[in-house]
């Protein structure tokens, strides 16, 4: 159908008393704009040029006619939704072909994908009517449309009808409708007063249903895109919506060309310089140590060694790495920058607003298995050929990177999605963007995901958050910007308590939540333990939204062979086995600790461990001590505190902990060269040395292997 043949009426006669003010609604402001001006914008994208607009009020006719030409009609009466659609029917054109009908304050945050998709579905249900619908655990006060076993339309019943039928249903109506115009000419005049005086428009789907008439219902799939404004909280929430949406620059946010990375060599740093690189930015960078294993991915971009104003020529951007902001923060580049005027933001900032621009963001957050779930679901998008554009905090051994850019002349199989292509349709093959999440200094709050996956909640962190509450409102706050759905392990306690909404009054409601630890995948990995098969569960079950193959999620994950410094072999000596792991936390010692026994219960196991920060260590102390108590290996050595973004505090180490172990098989080493010498000297291929730790200990390991 030619959008041209597509007339819109648009209900904006409604007065809103519960906004506490006497005038309509729909003229209140949101940001520098009155509501009305956001469902006429919509309408604008969609090059609809047949609208008429229903009103009550002058002023509403004023302001819709400075954005766009349309007709108007007087409803002086407010007697119903019906009635108003009655009053606009003359003025419908003749050529029209299909009618919407949408209520100005439920349209205001719908996008023009979501219409798009609306009017698709419509067209390929061949229905008489299409209704909007969304699925919500919200105790909202609207109607409900209830289904038949078979998932189909039964009826909908407005909110005193369904207070009193006794039923339960989750599915509310949205306000927007489709119509042939000849079956509203036939039925508009069938509907029957309400008892407080309304002719109600969803009155026509029950009609339909009784003349077996072909009903659509189409459900949101954006939470974010509905909200009910019926009050300022309401509106508040609109305004917080619409202040993560995806919107054009002003002019003043171009052009960005170059940017420069201060602390380029770490590791989300260097990934998200190549990831800038590769999006066409020009890039440069700079460390105070440009060495180590991220060092090593920045190719040919642009760097320099140590700190200097001079790096800022010709730079749009200042992208620095958060840790420099407490251990440098009169670094002489920020002071120059805001000299300059160069606008200065963390990487994270940047990647949020610049890079994931455009795409479908997931985002994979939880204090333990992030990473290795991260790569999961980037190798199923990868293998099912979508082409996602991925940042993670480990390097992938098949990229050599830790990173992942899209490739243009990847090509889509011909089965890689249910029925050969996605929801979305085969448009944009490079519409993904997988992102680890990292809660440190509220760093993944620069995301505005789609998708979020959540592994598990344990305090972490306590040199930024200073208590649990802190660290689990973090992720609380960051798990409400999601737009589409939310992907939990309900099994785990904090992450179901953190998901469960403390007020439901709050305007900050989460959306949609399926617990993907009632999915459990049923097929082996190459990675062993429960923690693998629940981050693998979490991958599984988020590609069967994307709609993806599940025999290619299957085949997907059964190869993935894990992650760097992750239970990562990285040697052998006199035939035993040297393990890597980036474990620094009390729970993710004992697992991997645990499930490494379970698997060679006949090997010597020995651990050197590096603890990671002194206030983890000092936050954490109890935990730790309970830990190495129970270990079960044969030999243990603790090594100093890697201090990384902190100054040493005096009042915790490394030999204190293993006083407080107290347990013989567990000693301080002070020397890691002497230790590992002392060892390796004593291994055969009945031990393994595991190594673990966030720190440098990695490196020096490595090191000492090739020496």
């Amino acid at each position: 159908m030619n959008i041209k043949n597509l007339a819109v009426v648009v209900l904006a006669a409604g007065k809103g008393k519960r906004f506490g003010e006497e005038y309509t609604k729909l003229l209140h402001p949101l940001f520098d704009k009155p509501l009305i001006y956001y469902p006429i914008q919509n309408l604008k994208n969609l090059g609809v040029s047949n609208i008429i607009a229903v009103v009550s009020d002058p002023l509403v006719e004023e302001e819709i006619s400075k954005h766009i030409d349309c007709k108007f009609v007087y409803q002086k009466e407010l007697t119903g939704t019906a009635d108003a659609v009655k009053l606009a029917m003359p003025q419908i054109s003749e050529d029209a072909e299909l009618v919407m009908v949408l209520n100005g304050d439920d349209a205001t945050l719908y996008t023009k994908k979501t219409l798009d998709e609306f009017l698709d579905s419509h067209f390929k249900s061949k229905a008489d009517i299409s209704m909007m619908t969304l699925k919500t655990s919200r105790n909202m006060e609207v109607g409900r449309i209830i289904r038949d076993k078979s998932n189909n339309f039964s009826k909908i019943l407005e909110l005193k009808e369904y207070n009193e039928s006794g039923v339960r249903s989750n599915e509310i109506n949205c306000g927007v409708y489709l119509f042939s115009p000849e079956f509203l000419k036939t039925n508009l005049d069938k509907i029957q007063k309400s008892e407080g005086g309304e002719y109600y428009l969803t009155d026509l789907l029950n009609i339909a249903k009784e003349e077996n008439g072909r009903i659509n219902l189409y459900v949101l799939k954006n939470h974010s895109e509905w909200i009910g404004i019926n009050d300022k909280k309401d509106l508040a929430h609109a305004v917080n919506i619409i202040k993560k949406r995806k919107l054009p620059e002003t002019k003043k946010d171009f052009p960005i060309k170059k940017v420069h990375f201060l602390g380029i060599a770490g590791s989300g740093t260097s990934a998200c310089a190549k990831l800038a690189e590769a999006a066409g930015y020009e890039v440069s960078g700079c460390d105070s140590n440009l060495s180590g294993e991220f060092a090593d991915i920045l190719g040919d971009v642009e760097t320099f060694d140590k700190h200097d104003p001079k790096h800022l020529e010709g730079v749009d951007i200042l992208a620095l790495t958060p840790a420099i902001l407490s251990l440098d923060p009169n670094n002489p580049e920020i002071e120059k920058a805001k000299e300059l005027g160069i606008k200065i933001m963390t990487w994270q900032q940047f990647l949020g607003k610049y890079l994931t621009r455009g795409k479908t963001v997931i985002a994979i957050c939880g204090t333990h298995g992030k990473s290795t779930t991260t790569a999961m679901t980037a190798k199923v998008l990868e293998d099912a050929g979508l082409d996602p554009t991925v940042l993670l905090g480990a390097t992938i051994p098949e990229w050599g990177s830790n990173y992942r850019i899209p490739s243009s002349s990847l090509r889509l199989p011909e089965k890689g999605r249910v029925g050969g292509e996605s929801r979305r349709g085969n448009q944009n093959q490079q519409e993904y963007f997988v992102i680890e999440a990292d809660e440190f200094n509220n760093n993944y709050t620069a995301l505005n995901p789609d998708f979020t996956v959540l592994t598990n909640i344990e305090y972490d962190h306590p040199e930024f958050f200073p208590s649990y509450d802190d660290y689990q409102n973090s992720f609380r706050n960051f798990l409400h910007k999601t737009k589409i759905l939310i992907l939990a392990n309900l099994s785990d306690d904090n992450s179901a308590v953190t998901l469960k909404e403390k007020d439901i009054a709050d305007i900050n409601f989460f959306p949609p939540v399926s617990d993907y630890s009632k999915n459990l995948i049923d097929f082996p990995l190459k990675v062993y333990g429960k923690r693998n098969v629940l981050n693998a569960s979490a991958a599984f079950n988020l590609a069967l939204n994307l709609e993806i193959d599940p025999e290619i999620i299957r085949e997907s994950l059964k190869s993935f062979s894990g992650i760097g410094r992750r239970m990562e072999l990285i040697g052998e000596i006199n035939g035993a086995q040297i393990y890597s792991d980036f474990g620094h936390h009390p729970t993710e010692i004992k697992v991997t600790t645990d499930e490494l026994r379970q698997n060679f219960p006949e090997k010597q196991i020995y651990v050197i461990y590096q603890p990671h920060m002194f206030s983890r260590t000092k936050a954490l102390y109890k935990d730790f001590v309970n830990v190495f108590k129970n270990i079960k290996v044969d030999g243990t050595f603790i090594i100093d505190i890697y201090p990384s973004r902190e100054l040493d505090p005096g009042d915790i180490n490394s030999r204190m902990l293993v006083k407080a172990i107290n347990r013989d098989n567990v000693r301080y080493s002070e020397d890691l060269s002497k230790t590992f010498n002392e060892l390796t000297n004593e291994l055969t291929s009945n031990d393994i040395l595991l190594f673990m730790g966030a720190g440098d200990i990695d490196a020096k390991i490595r090191s000492l292997l090739s020496s």
